[in-house]
């Protein structure tokens, strides 16, 4: 079994362990990364997403910052853009990757697509790949 298979069998398994492996997960600049996400930015329309949309380009780099502090959700990850704020990876999707950020793996994020003429919730699509 690869290096590959063997990371995308455990991310399906127990996020328990996540933690405890995620030291051996950061990306050799040789290596390739798994993508472990695409979807839509969360909250776009609500933050500065509307305001540089038009800039935005497919394959812009963007940071994921840990939010333990969130309100609203202990597991939340802002997405960021050239250092504007632009919203949040879902809910429902960011409880693995807090924990793999939360335990130093390297998390790449790019944006996938844009669409200004749709609603606001599906104007930015990324991706998020962890680096292997």
């Amino acid at each position: 079994m690869d290096r590959g298979r063997f990371l995308r069998g455990l991310l399906g398994q127990s996020v328990v362990l996540v933690p405890l492996l995620s030291g051996a997960l950061r990306r050799a600049p040789d290596r390739p990364a798994i993508p472990v996400l695409e979807a839509h930015i969360r909250g776009f329309g609500y933050h500065a997403g509307p305001q540089v949309l038009g800039r935005m380009r497919p394959g812009d780099a963007l940071d994921l910052v840990r939010e333990p502090e969130n309100p609203y959700d202990a597991d939340a990850i802002a997405v960021y853009w050239s250092g504007y704020h632009v919203g949040y990876l879902p809910r429902e999707e960011n409880r693995t990757l807090a924990r793999l950020l939360d335990g130093g793996a390297e998390l790449r994020a790019q944006v996938v697509r844009t669409c200004p003429a749709g609603k606001p919730w599906e104007q930015c699509a990324i991706r998020v790949e962890l680096g292997v």
